[in-house]
């Protein structure tokens, strides 16, 4: 029923709900030009929620947002810093935000101060009061330019553990000599304790994408070397990831290779670590043209898990055609762990609107899609959402930064939007969005629909529901029925004419529920005649030691399954013929039973029978 969903957004954004089951989607300055544009970084603390924004479009307003959000969504600015001789460009950053020994929150970013590029690291507390403000500028060389922040760590002595990225310009300034990352350990003083350079050769381009401390004093880096030589020469464009493992002085203790594909890129923060296994979304390569001037790389976006071996134990396509490049908008730039055997992520989606591989296509923004998947690989919800509140935005596009729960399942995540309009308009070209979702990712609670057909015994239920992850039909006869939320359509098949109650229970978060119920009135009854799919037992209530009648309808090779209440199954027993008669005999002990009918492992209707 994922269909639904967009619909609804068109009213949700209309107004904001209450705090709970109710969330919210949000855009922030969309109609001021120069204010903050990117939302950088989400931070939870008892489930207040907090934003780093950054900043606006031109050099007079770069500075650093911090704010907090309200039920609604509403936001108050706590802290609007800028410095008039630095030009802080938060939003290079997409640092998450860090807490110290003090539990002061901790962030690093760009800073161009002097006709230099440096960063800074600044702490702060929720009340907007800082402790730390300290500008560095890790090379004596002018030329360096720092592009990419993509870690910051409070480690177990207080320490700060920061990897920037850098560029490092030619002497004539016209192009890049080196191209690397940089691991500093800063005291919690702000002074330098050490500090790791991490470059390939002139034609390589390297750089830092994640990092997590381990339970002892070691890290995990992902790290990616690549070289992309032009269209001309996409034979020789490579990229691959590495693994590492660091001690507490930033020395390399191990190092593990990934490449599936030849040029195998990923972005800051599309990978995770879980103990030995790692997460990664990065882009899958395939040649396409002729061999010689004419060949290039094509890339698809992909989601893998891979084992402490580097070997890939599943991937999943994350779009269905072959794109012109790496999309940092399109990619996933960041993954969370939900509990023991889920994760959640989320980007913007890219469809191909027209065109072919060989003819370049074009490719549109059209939604966000938030992603839980399992461990195994096989996704639990997709959620997709949308933003047209102005006419001018049928054409926004998306980027989703930072991703997190809250303590009731559910999750904030947030980005950018872009406007593509901006120019001829005289509009903001780029703003903050955020969501607030349920544990099932909806922005409103379970809504519970259904309409039905009858032919004779038989009525048909469609599932117009909204918002729920499970389904429960109690068909009003004694027998009940489970579906997910990808089951739009059920029949049941009644054995007595007469009038039913039917109720239909949609199921959200946390026991939320919402309860619709219609009267069916089914015109003949089923004795002799049960219908083209289901099957008949009786009698129902059964004696203990009394044989069971079932009567099939046309289903062939089918079994039933004869489930306790308590899930525990008892007995199977083959169906192999349809419209046949079949006796079943028994030891159950007296109580409640499902029986389940079931075929090539799926579930065709489910009835409650009773043991005296």
């Amino acid at each position: 029923m994922q269909k639904k969903l967009r619909i609804l957004l068109i009213f949700v954004l209309l107004g904001t709900t209450a705090w709970g089951q109710y969330g919210f989607q949000k855009v922030y300055n969309h109609h001021d030009i120069d204010t903050f544009s990117i939302l950088s970084d989400i931070y939870v603390q008892d489930d207040s929620i907090y934003l780093t924004l950054g900043s606006g479009n031109t050099t007079t307003r770069l500075q650093l947002t911090f704010a907090q959000i309200d039920s609604a969504g509403n936001l108050d600015e706590i802290v609007n810093y800028w410095d008039p001789d630095h030009l802080q460009k938060v939003h290079f950053g997409n640092v998450d935000t860090d807490t110290n020994s003090s539990g002061h929150l901790v962030n690093v970013y760009r800073d161009i101060f002097d006709g230099g590029n440096s960063f800074r690291l600044i702490e702060y507390d929720l009340q907007g009061n800082r402790y730390l403000d300290t500008v560095y500028t890790a090379f004596p060389e002018d030329s360096v330019q720092f592009f990419d922040y993509s870690k910051l760590l409070h480690t177990r002595d207080s320490s700060y553990l920061v990897n920037v990225n850098f560029n490092d310009f030619s002497e004539n300034g016209t192009q890049y000599n080196l191209n690397g990352t940089l691991l500093m350990k800063i005291r919690s003083s702000g002074d330098i304790i050490w500090k790791k350079r991490r470059h390939c050769n002139t034609d390589c381009h390297y750089k830092g994408l994640n990092l997590k401390k381990q339970s002892t004093d070691t890290f995990r880096m992902h790290t990616l070397e690549s070289e992309r030589f032009g269209p001309g020469w996409a034979e020789q464009n490579w990229a691959k990831n590495h693994f590492l493992t660091l001690d507490k002085n930033g020395n390399v203790l191990e190092q593990k290779t990934f490449q599936d594909g030849q040029y195998c890129y990923a972005i800051p923060g599309s990978s995770y670590f879980d103990n030995d296994t790692i997460y990664l979304q990065y882009f899958d390569s395939k040649l396409f043209g002729e061999s010689g001037n004419n060949d290039y790389f094509q890339v698809k976006p992909v989601l893998a898990k891979i084992d402490p071996d580097m070997n890939i134990v599943w991937k999943k396509e994350l779009q269905d055609f072959w794109g012109n490049g790496v999309s940092y908008s399109g990619s996933i730039q960041r993954i969370r762990k939900v509990n023991d055997t889920a994760f959640v992520a989320a980007r913007a989606h890219l469809d191909i609107l027209e065109g072919s591989i060989l003819n370049p296509p074009i490719t549109k923004t059209v939604e966000v899609r938030f992603y839980n998947f399992s461990a195994d690989g096989e996704y639990n919800w997709i959620r997709y959402y949308h933003y047209y509140p102005l006419d001018s935005m049928n054409d926004a596009s998306y980027e989703i930064n930072d991703i997190e729960k809250l303590s009731d399942g559910g999750f904030v995540l947030g980005g950018q939007v872009r406007n593509p309009k901006f120019t001829s308009q005289n509009k903001p070209g780029q703003f903050a969005y955020l969501l607030r979702t349920n544990c099932l990712g909806f922005l409103s609670p379970p809504e519970a629909q259904f309409s039905y057909e009858t032919n004779k015994n038989e009525v048909f239920f469609t599932n117009n529901s909204m918002n729920a992850g499970r389904y429960t039909w109690i068909f009003g006869d004694g027998d009940t029925l489970h579906t997910d939320e990808e089951v739009d359509s059920i029949a049941h098949t009644y054995t007595d004419e007469g009038q039913y109650d039917v109720t239909l229970i949609a199921h959200g978060c946390n026991g939320a529920a919402d309860t619709v119920a219609l009267q069916v009135q089914v015109e003949e009854g089923a004795y002799g005649n049960i219908g083209d799919h289901f099957f008949h037992l009786y009698p129902n209530p059964v004696a203990q030691g009394e044989v069971i009648t079932v009567e099939s309808g046309t289903i062939e090779n089918a079994s039933l399954q004869f489930y306790t209440m308590g899930g525990k199954k008892v007995k199977q027993v083959a169906l192999p013929d349809a419209k046949s008669i079949y006796f079943i005999e028994h030891n159950f002990s007296s109580g409640g039973y499902l029986v389940r009918l079931i075929k090539n492992g799926k579930l065709i209707e489910e009835k409650k029978m009773v043991v005296q």
